[in-house]
């Protein structure tokens, strides 16, 4: 069984925890947990740890239904342009 705790012992690099908000297999609760144990890390600055909620996205990280019954109906497929402006965001930030 995988235990995110134990694997966060191992990374020192800077982290991000993306999220749709709309996500109903993974609630966004577990998400802010995981961001919570991330900037928790002995020797790594909390600050290398960035929680991004996105609202609107579903655990495809797509714009759509929550519901994962309905996501053979979404319009899109395209990963939703928010969740790429917040991962070009985080990099940004990062590499500085």
């Amino acid at each position: 069984l995988f235990d995110p705790a134990v694997a966060l012992k191992k990374i020192d690099q800077p982290l991000l925890v993306l999220h749709g908000a709309l996500d109903q297999q993974t609630p966004p609760s577990h998400g802010e947990r995981l961001g919570q144990m991330a900037a928790a890390r002995k020797g790594v600055p909390p600050t290398h740890t960035k929680v991004v909620v996105v609202p609107g996205v579903n655990h495809l990280i797509v714009t759509g239904s929550g519901d994962p019954e309905s996501y053979n109906l979404l319009p899109a497929s395209a990963v939703a342009p928010e969740v790429i402006s917040a991962i070009v965001a985080w990099v940004n930030a990062a590499v500085k």
